[in-house]
């Protein structure tokens, strides 16, 4: 089965609000 979503559809919710804490954190060079 094709996957027809993306990442920004499954989490359309949390919108653009930095006052949410992020998904996932990547240090620089990783």
């Amino acid at each position: 089965v094709a996957a027809t979503h993306t990442i920004h559809s499954l989490h359309h919710h949390f919108g653009w609000d930095n006052s949410f804490q992020p998904v996932m954190t990547v240090a620089p060079g990783d």
